[in-house]
C-alpha cells in the first residue's frame, strides 16, 4: 500500500458555478482499466487494472490515488462494511489467498491475513459489520467465516468431493445467509451458529 508518486486523478471544475459537480479524469497508462466501482461515501472512485496487477482507490476530493497490488478477481475481491468505514480485499501472492482491510478515511491497512482456501471466489462482509464471509474455489463446497481481524470463526461445508458454492446472499437484517450450490439445493445458515436452519 503507497501513494502513487504522481497524480493521475484530474478533477476539473463544473463550468456553471451554480453546480458543484465537475468532469474527472483517471489514466491508468498502460495497464488499462477492465472494472471500477464506487466506495459507499461516492468520494473515491476503485479501479482494476487487467491481469490482477493492481488495484488502485482514486480521491475525487483530494486527488490522490493509493494503490493495492494482486488483488483476485474484480467483480468478487472487495467488500465493504456496512457503516463503510473499512474496506476488505482478497489478494493472491505465491499461490496463496490474503484478506487485507483498509480504513477507507485515510486508506491505511488495518490488517492482513490468510485464508485456508485453495482459490478464493469471493468475500462478503456481513449486515451486522462481525464477520467476513469467504467463499472457496467453486470446484469444492467451503465457506469459511473471520471476524475483520483475522479469526476463524466458523466454517461450513455441506458436501465433499463434487462442485461447491454458486452464490451467497446475506438477509437484509443479517439473520440469516442464503447459500445456492451446484448441487441445485439452497440451504439458509443461522449467523450464529452457522447450522442449517432449512433447505
Amino acid at each position: 500500500l503507497r501513494p502513487r508518486c504522481r497524480r493521475c486523478c484530474q478533477r476539473e471544475p463544473a463550468a456553471d458555478h451554480h453546480h458543484t459537480a465537475g468532469r474527472c479524469k483517471i489514466s491508468e497508462g498502460v495497464a488499462g482499466i477492465v472494472h471500477s466501482l464506487w466506495t459507499p461515501d461516492s468520494r473515491n472512485l476503485v479501479t482494476f487494472s487487467d491481469f490482477k496487477v493492481h488495484m488502485t482507490v482514486w480521491s475525487l476530493t483530494t486527488q490522490d490515488a493509493v494503490v493495492i497490488h494482486r488483488p483476485k478477481e474484480h467483480s468478487s475481491s472487495v467488500t465493504f462494511s456496512p457503516c463503510g468505514g473499512f474496506m476488505a480485499v482478497a489478494t493472491r501472492k505465491e499461490c496463496k489467498d490474503a484478506v487485507s482491510v483498509y480504513g477507507t478515511e485515510q486508506w491505511n491497512a488495518i490488517c492482513s491475513f490468510p485464508t485456508a482456501t485453495l482459490d478464493l471466489a469471493a468475500l462478503t462482509w456481513s449486515p451486522d459489520g462481525a464477520s467476513i464471509l469467504v467463499q472457496d474455489t467453486r470446484l469444492r463446497y467451503r465457506l469459511l467465516v473471520y471476524s475483520p481481524t483475522g479469526d476463524l470463526v466458523a466454517r461450513y461445508q455441506a458436501y465433499e468431493h463434487a462442485l461447491g458454492v454458486r452464490a451467497t446472499s446475506w438477509s437484509p437484517d443479517g439473520s440469516c445467509l442464503a447459500v445456492g450450490s451446484f448441487d441445485q439445493v439452497v440451504r439458509l445458515l443461522n449467523p450464529l451458529t452457522w447450522r442449517v436452519v432449512t433447505e
